[in-house]
């Protein structure tokens, strides 16, 4: 369960940058992930310096699930964005609910246009690889498509589907 009151401690503290990459590390580690062989996540943490306090404090929250990482992600998200760009987080029974209605068929290309942390994508692949058995880069070069106003969840979904690719071989 996420707490919710430790997040707003973090972002008190904590600029959100830096939060954000002490989020995905500590879920690399704990689910003892090898991101060696992804550029994008080696690139991503080039020059990171983990700060042991807050590292120890985030790896306590035992985060188990690229969906509680995307979560975490989502709360760190500064109040101003999500007031000017009318963030809104979409629940995974929603994502589940349209994602069976459409069906989307092995050629088809689906677009998120506001695709904040990419929960609708990573459920678009998870499909994709289930019912048709490709490989995650294909789905990614063929299948799913996502945009956001916001530079930096344009940044996190593609970093949460580089670990969900990890993951799934």
């Amino acid at each position: 369960m996420i707490n919710k009151v430790i997040i707003n401690e973090f972002i008190k503290n904590q600029d959100t940058v830096s939060l954000e990459k002490h989020f995905v590390y500590a879920y690399l580690n704990n689910t003892k992930i090898d991101f060696s062989e992804s550029n994008l996540l080696m690139e991503y943490f080039n020059g990171f310096v983990k700060l042991p306090k807050l590292y120890f404090e985030i790896s306590t929250l035992d985060i188990s699930s690229i969906k509680e990482l995307e979560n975490y992600l989502e709360l760190i998200i500064p109040d101003s964005d999500r007031k000017l760009n009318g963030a809104f987080f979409t629940p995974n029974y929603i994502i589940d609910f349209i994602i069976n209605e459409l069906k989307p068929g092995f050629e088809h290309k689906n677009l998120d246009p506001s695709c904040g942390c990419g929960a609708f994508l990573i459920g678009l692949t998870d499909y994709y690889k289930r019912t048709f058995e490709k490989p995650i880069k294909n789905i990614v070069k063929d299948n799913i498509f996502g945009s956001d106003i916001l530079a930096y969840n344009i940044v996190r979904t593609k970093l949460l589907l580089a670990i969900y690719a990890l993951q799934h071989g």
